[in-house]
């Protein structure tokens, strides 16, 4: 998922995306790890 996913901001990278929305679609990645290591934690 996590070579998807630089693959996915490679891609917006590359296409000339604004440096706002990369910089939101990189926050909810990072909400989205986080988020599942809790999950990870919490059952464990």
């Amino acid at each position: 998922m996590c070579v998807i996913s630089l693959c996915i901001i490679g891609y917006k990278i590359a296409d000339g995306e604004r440096n706002r929305s990369f910089i939101w679609f990189g926050f909810l990645f990072l909400m989205a790890i986080w988020y599942a290591l809790r999950q990870l934690r919490t059952k464990n």
